[in-house]
């Protein structure tokens, strides 16, 4: 049974909020002789110093996307069919504060799954969003903090998720192809200190986000579990300041290796659902939330040569699992995977996760006590860099389901880019979890503009 620390993380995250509002006061420390965060580099193409000559418009980059996406086993019907803009930029400012952006508005047209998800199917179109980026990164000698919208990606895995629970994912994008591109952006307050003894890391988030699915939320989710829709649920997404997350995380760099330890309150980034009664019409009334549970977990890689091997493990306390009626149970999590880089001409990632489930009150249902994944994902250019693909592969040992995806990005020219990916899942035990993802399977076509 977990300890109560409420009282105790509203009185830390209350400091923290008023914490940054006084640094940004402070205008006398050193310039930071540490690089910038790994993650938020990305796209750093162009020099921003203070006596450059470019606009505020020469920062900014626009893209404007058509995509449509088919159900692979029927491809008569539509599954995704929206208009994207999406706009990105990066400003340094007096070498010690970094702006970043990055946010698409979607318009969602006639066929997109996501309009029958939220309840708008008798619309012509629908206006979505997403906001991945939109922070400021103030930098010292020995420290750096971030505020605003960010995505963090915690732990050596690629594609199993074990320390990666802190950004949720959009699995309505190319989620197993570019998992980059599907992570949700979160209000966070992300700061970490550099010490002669590691780099400490420790992240508030206020406003925790949930996971995407290509039917939309909880509904779906729920609808693709009982087999109809004839049901009402009620989400009870997080709630502001109320709902919180707190990450620590201690990392030690050395030379050829890397070792991280991790202590996280945090909440479920999938819905668990409650049936809290039947109506007189006989329809099931549904609770959907999202549970806390904390985590202690550690991370290390090492590199030779070509060759990066990587290891995880995780505790997880109080995971609401599968079940006949609401089961809580803690859950041990490993992994081991390497990459490999053929020198630039291909890359290749494995990685192969246990989860044992420890015994405890409850029967589950469908899971078992270990269940066994094992993940492969290939890279490769082609034509002068002009075509990447990308091959994944999952295979779940104890129910046999498998996941294929496939894409191909192909650039037409600088500004033009097509994208094609393909998903197919497949889950044959009627008890699997499979089961909940066997009807995603879809053939997507994106073709973007860029300026």
């Amino acid at each position: 049974m977990c300890v109560n620390y409420a009282n105790f993380y509203r009185v830390v995250i209350t400091s923290l909020l008023v914490w940054p509002i006084q640094i940004l006061a402070q205008t006398t420390e050193p310039v930071m002789e540490v690089p910038l965060l790994d993650e938020l580099v990305l796209d750093m193409d162009m020099e921003f110093t203070e006596t450059s000559a470019a606009s505020w418009r020469d920062r900014l980059r626009f893209t404007f996307s058509y995509q449509a996406g088919l159900d692979l086993n029927k491809l008569t019907r539509v599954t995704s069919h929206r208009f994207d803009s999406r706009l990105r930029g990066e400003y340094l400012w007096q070498d010690s504060l970094f702006f970043k952006w990055d946010g698409k508005a979607i318009l969602r047209l006639p066929g997109d799954d996501q309009m029958d998800a939220s309840n708008n199917a008798s619309e012509d179109v629908g206006m979505d969003g997403r906001l991945r980026e939109l922070f400021v990164q103030k930098s010292a000698k020995s420290w750096t903090s971030t505020w605003g919208f960010q995505t963090i990606t915690w732990g050596e895995m690629d594609a199993v998720q074990i320390a990666d629970q802190l950004s949720p994912w959009d699995y309505s994008e190319f989620a197993f192809t570019t998992p980059e591109d599907a992570r949700l952006g979160q209000l966070l307050i992300n700061s970490e200190w550099y010490s002669p003894f590691g780099q400490w890391q420790f992240i508030i988030n206020p406003w925790p986000q949930t996971n995407r699915y290509p039917g939309g939320g909880a509904s779906y989710l729920l609808e693709q579990s009982l087999g109809t829709s004839s049901f009402q649920v009620n989400q009870q997404q997080p709630d502001f300041f109320d709902d919180y997350e707190l990450a620590l995380r201690w990392t030690l760099n050395q030379q050829g290796y890397d070792i991280s330890l991790m202590a996280t309150s945090l909440l479920n980034n999938d819905p668990v659902f409650e049936m809290i009664m039947v109506n007189p019409q006989g329809t099931s009334i549904f609770n959907a939330k999202f549970p806390r549970f904390e985590m202690i977990a550690a991370t290390a890689n090492y590199s030779a040569g070509n060759l990066l091997w990587k290891a995880e493990t995780a505790f997880k306390q109080d995971i609401h699992v599968a079940g006949s009626q609401s089961v809580i149970r803690d859950v041990l999590d490993a992994a081991l995977g390497f990459d490999y880089d053929a020198n630039g001409a291909w890359d290749v990632t494995v990685e192969l996760l246990n989860q044992h489930i420890l015994s405890g009150p409850g029967d589950l249902a469908g899971l078992r006590k270990n269940n066994t994944q094992w993940v492969a994902r290939w890279r490769k250019q082609w034509l002068h860099q002009t075509l990447s693909s990308v091959y994944y592969v999952s295979y779940q040992l104890q129910h046999r389901d498998t996941v294929h995806s496939m894409a191909l990005n192909y650039a037409i020219t600088d500004a033009w880019l097509l994208d094609v990916n393909a998903t197919l899942f497949e889950s044959t035990e009627a008890q699997s979890p499979g089961q909940l993802t066997k009807n995603w399977d879809q053939l997507t076509f994106r073709l973007s503009f860029t300026y």
